[in-house]
């Protein structure tokens, strides 16, 4: 049963089950035109499914190549990390994807599943991970865990988009400003390690900065904000672009796994793209 919005006050999150989606036909199209600002979709991989992923990812072995990286382990390799030629963010996108499949194999296959999921919202519009002359892939995700006491800090996505050249390529064929945030939940943790967002949008920023010149970082919690916490297998598809959020730090011996990325029509709105 669809439960119309969560924390109404503040932000329209529809919250429903994987099979109710066709209830928001062109639920992407609805974010972007701010008719609402997110879904929380229950169900999209099982309990089981999971299960099994997690213990692949924290195995001595995961199929997955992971590092460090800003106070999280992170599997895969994201756009805005990597060199400015790409060379090596798409040699890494070929290692995930195959690793991708080997950590999904005991579930359905993650792409499929994903590709399944936004084309029920997609507004009949092919989705896709984009590609580049040459046949490179994009990479369609990363994953992300984090133990006690990690956390991310507040951002939003339309801050990463300007002026960095590895976004040019992909400026191209996607509208990137405003795109919207994705990922699974593969494993929450036993307390804290909520997604927060904040009554706070790119707009009214400048260069880090709110009006009178503060920085967003030593005022945003001074902004009403809204914590979510999802259960293992759903997905949260929000307007991340727009809405300044940050994860608070994770409680408990028990780590939080995620898997998402970005998700933006192409540049004449007729297809969906997803990335990271």
């Amino acid at each position: 049963m669809v439960r119309s919005t969560v924390g109404k006050s503040l932000f329209n999150l529809i919250e429903l089950d994987v099979t109710e989606l066709d209830r928001y036909p062109d639920g992407i199209g609805d974010i972007y035109e701010r008719k609402i600002d997110g879904m929380i979709i229950h169900n999209v991989f099982s309990q089981e499914e999971v299960s099994g992923v997690t213990a692949q990812l924290l195995s001595s072995e995961p199929p997955l190549q992971g590092k460090m990286l800003n106070n999280a382990y992170v599997f895969g390799q994201a756009l805005i990390v990597s060199d400015p030629d790409l060379r090596q963010y798409f040699e890494e996108s070929v290692n995930f994807r195959s690793g991708c499949q080997k950590l999904f194999s005991g579930a359905r296959d993650f792409e499929t599943r994903v590709t399944d999921v936004l084309s029920t919202v997609s507004g009949s519009r092919p989705v896709e991970v984009p590609t580049v002359p040459g046949g490179y892939t994009y990479t369609p995700a990363t994953s992300r865990v984090l133990r006690e006491g990690q956390f991310i800090p507040p951002h939003c996505g339309n801050q990463f988009l300007h002026g960095l050249p590895q976004y040019w390529h992909l400026s191209k064929i996607v509208e990137l400003e405003d795109q919207l945030s994705y990922f699974v939940m593969l494993n929450p943790p036993e307390a804290g390690g909520e997604l927060v967002l904040y009554d706070l949008e790119w707009a009214d920023t400048k260069d880090g900065k709110v009006k009178g010149g503060q920085s967003v970082e030593s005022v945003i919690e001074d902004y009403e904000q809204l914590p979510i916490q999802l259960q293992a297998g759903d997905m949260l598809l929000f307007d991340g672009g727009r809405i300044w959020h940050r994860v608070s730090p994770v409680q408990g011996t028990t780590p939080r796994i995620t898997i998402g990325g970005f998700t933006a029509f192409s540049r004449k709105r007729t297809k969906v793209y997803y990335w990271s």
